[in-house]
């Protein structure tokens, strides 16, 4: 009974991570777009 609840809270956690992770890939990916439209704009592209 034990053994389930460490897993149900470690699958919790696997799943926390994986979003965490998502949304940072999410805020990294906006950040280089604007990075290159911004470079774009100045001709460094």
């Amino acid at each position: 009974m034990a053994e389930a609840k460490v897993a149900q809270l470690e699958e919790q956690q696997i799943q926390k991570l994986r979003e965490k992770l998502i949304h940072k890939n999410e805020v990294i990916a906006e950040l280089m777009e604007e990075n290159v439209k911004a470079k774009k704009a100045n001709g460094d592209l």
